[in-house]
């Protein structure tokens, strides 16, 4: 009789336990969905207000933009200098002269990839110094590069014909250069110059000249003055320079790497530097 009374104890109370425990597994299920429907609540709200980080590289000061006048007309204006792109044109293969859509042209002046910049040069001297000081013989330096990238982009415009206040008629240019330039950190020397262009995945042209053939003439507004620029397309190649200070006899004494870069102007099957034509005005 006990047992069955403590059988019968032990039943009740389980069964007075199970609703609070299912009360409380809905009550933690019920703050669980708040919390959850708090919680992306507030990442929305932060996802809206957070500003967008237009990056480091961003320079909205030499954007060009595309103007369009009540007439038709339409033209490229930057603002930071007040200078004025009216037409666009480029030589193909051919040596044909084509349009360039100002709009694309914009594009491009505004998103391609701009090339680095020369970098502080180092004086080699003072470590060959060094070496032979600390041991009597001789020291040279070798170079090895590795590039790490390469891309194209858009060179420094380069006039090729003098200023001329309108009205007038533009129909001739002058054959520019367009050189091979490089950044080591260290004065480059040949050999150093030869580590980099042996090393490169495009084909290498240390100076181009550009055409000076214009098969039809640019006009120059009234009021205006204009004349004719030559923005060369360049490849660029980005690395690292390895130079190693080797002394004869005892091998290397000593090791250091640097940035390194190098660019290129394109060559067209005429022979002539690629590149862009553009009529500007002041």
């Amino acid at each position: 009789m006990k047992r069955l009374f403590t059988m019968g104890l032990a039943l009740l109370m389980v069964l007075t336990m199970v609703p609070m425990s299912c009360h409380a597994s809905n009550l933690d299920a019920g703050i669980g969905a708040e919390s959850v429907m708090l919680a992306s609540m507030t990442v929305s709200a932060v996802a809206v207000d957070k500003p967008v980080d237009m990056g480091d590289n961003q320079d909205s000061s030499e954007d060009w933009r595309v103007v369009t006048e009540e007439d038709g007309s339409v033209y490229l204006q930057n603002d930071a200098t007040d200078e004025i792109i009216v037409y666009a044109f480029r030589i193909d293969e051919n040596g044909n002269e084509q349009s360039v859509d100002l709009a694309e042209y914009a594009h491009q002046l505004n998103t391609l990839p701009r090339a680095p910049e020369s970098s502080d040069v180092m004086d080699e001297q003072n470590d060959q110094q060094k070496a032979i000081f600390r041991k009597p013989g001789t020291s040279t330096y070798v170079y090895s590069y590795k590039e790490t990238k390469a891309y194209e982009t858009l060179g420094d415009g380069i006039k090729v014909t003098p200023d001329v206040v309108g009205p007038a008629t533009i129909t001739y240019g002058e054959s520019v250069t367009v050189s091979e330039e490089f950044s080591v950190g260290i004065s480059a020397s040949a050999t150093i110059k030869d580590a980099i262009t042996s090393e490169v995945s495009f084909d290498w042209h240390a100076q181009l000249s550009s055409s000076s053939n214009f098969t039809v003439a640019k006009q120059v507004a009234a009021g205006r003055t204009g004349y004719v620029e030559f923005t060369p397309r360049l490849m660029v190649t980005e690395g690292t320079m390895t130079r190693k200070l080797v002394h004869i006899p005892g091998g290397v004494v000593s090791s250091s790497e640097f940035e390194a870069w190098g660019k290129s102007p394109i060559m067209l099957a005429t022979g002539y530097a690629d590149g862009i034509y553009d009529v500007k005005y002041k």
